[in-house]
């Protein structure tokens, strides 16, 4: 069964560095609103796989592959 989902995301590269809608306002919204959650559990981050370190071109093919959805992490220990 396929799943329906969206992904909506920003850079700050483009914003101004200060004013109404600079990168300074944008982060304290960050830090007020989405902070909380992450710390509540409310969001959070979907991990696909945990690959040892030793094993990053597995992991990096694994990226482009179908079906994978989520992070790919590295582990070093």
């Amino acid at each position: 069964m396929a799943k329906r989902g969206s992904v909506h995301s920003t850079g700050l590269r483009s914003r101004p560095a200060h004013g109404p809608g600079g990168k300074p306002q944008i982060v304290q919204e960050v830090v007020k609103h989405v902070w909380p959650m992450i710390s509540e559990a409310i969001v959070r981050p979907v991990v696909h796989a945990a690959i040892p370190i030793d094993q990053a071109p597995a992991a990096h093919r694994m990226l482009g592959a179908p079906g994978t959805i989520g992070k790919v992490l590295l582990a070093v220990r």
